[in-house]
């Protein structure tokens, strides 16, 4: 019974220190990662960051909006009286000289009813003629003479009307120009005063009508230069502005102003053109795209260097010029701004210059 309490006894004790061991070994190798991880996070690498010098700079304000190319010189040419069409002479784009004939109405009934007049009138100055030579003879009354001379009178103002409604089946060309627009087919019955065709005057200067927002009207006055963008040219044509209008829309809100143009041989009527004006001076800072860090709007942050690390600071965008970002002056001049990978860094990193550029 002893034996077996001893030997009970000594196999207790092993696993005790089986057990012990096994702990300590757990602890000096927790105590060991424990260690590598804050030696990982002291020896932590600094990121080196490119910067720009922030410089406040003036620029002018600028508003971009769309216009369409069109001419000062332009007619809506409709006919004077009503009937059927009869042909149209030209299509779109097709140039003419001043007097061409552009289109004509079928003049059957008007044709006839004009000869018909014709006929009257010659009839009726034949007995004019004859019954004076009468009177002359007392055959016939002093009354009978005149009742013929009014009809005769009457008959020739029929027949100017029938000629003024036989001319007012033509449109003829007003002036040397281009079709810009048809707005009747042949066969179509054609109200009198319905147009039917949109010219323009082809050696006019060409203009450019676009609507402008209220609050902008402050930025534009005659004789005012703005930039206009055709996109078959690589440069920007200079324009003025020649008319800004009375009444705004009532839609919109637009005044529609209008602007006149070098002759140019892409200008096309009905082209759609980028007009850009220009308002007063403000200061701002410029910036690469890559100084952004963020952005929503008009509003966006970015990093500055402030004791070698990377601060975030909001900033307000102005405009965005292709891959220069103009915002606010809330910087101070000279202030280094980090400005590439900017979105990758943390507020608060530690950073190294590594270069100064200039935009």
């Amino acid at each position: 019974m002893t034996k077996l309490t001893n030997k009970k006894s000594r196999i207790i004790a092993l696993l005790l220190f089986i057990v012990l061991s096994s702990t300590c070994t757990i602890f000096v190798l927790g105590c060991g990662e424990k260690s590598d991880a804050v030696e990982g996070i002291l020896t932590e690498t600094v990121r080196p960051v490119k910067v720009i010098k922030a410089e406040v700079t003036a620029k002018p304000e600028k508003l971009m909006i769309s216009g369409r190319v069109t001419h000062k010189r332009q007619a809506m040419l409709a006919f004077r009286v009503g009937g059927f069409i009869d042909r149209i002479t030209v299509e779109v784009g097709d140039a003419f000289k001043k007097g061409d004939l552009l289109a004509q109405l079928d003049t059957t009934e008007v044709a006839a009813t004009f000869r018909d007049v014709v006929a009257q009138r010659k009839q009726l100055e034949r007995d004019s003629e004859r019954l004076k030579n009468l009177y002359d003879h007392d055959v016939v009354t002093l009354q009978q003479l005149q009742e013929v001379e009014t009809a005769l009178e009457r008959t020739k103002a029929g027949e100017q009307r029938a000629r003024f409604t036989l001319e007012r089946t033509k449109i003829l060309a007003p002036f040397d120009g281009f079709v810009a627009m048809k707005l009747a087919d042949e066969g179509e019955m054609h109200g009198e005063g319905a147009p039917v065709l949109r010219v323009v005057d082809a050696n006019d200067a060409r203009r450019v009508r676009v609507g402008v927002p209220s609050r902008y009207l402050s930025w534009v006055k005659v004789g005012q230069v703005a930039n206009v963008y055709v996109d078959a040219l690589d440069d920007p044509l200079e324009a003025r502005i020649v008319e800004i209008g009375a009444v705004a829309e009532l839609q919109t809100g637009n005044v529609q102003i209008e602007l006149e143009l070098p002759l140019h041989k892409t200008l096309f009527e009905g082209v759609i053109v980028g007009v850009e004006l220009y308002g007063p001076i403000k200061d701002v800072i410029a910036l690469p795209g890559g100084a952004l860090a963020e952005g929503d709007q008009d509003r966006a942050f970015v990093y500055v260097i402030e004791e070698d690390h990377a601060l975030r600071r909001e900033v307000t965008i102005v405009e965005i010029n292709h891959d220069v970002i103009y915002v606010m002056p809330t910087l101070k001049n000279g202030t280094l701004i980090v400005c590439e990978a900017a979105g990758y860094l943390r507020d608060g990193e530690a950073v190294k210059i590594d270069k100064e550029i200039d935009l």
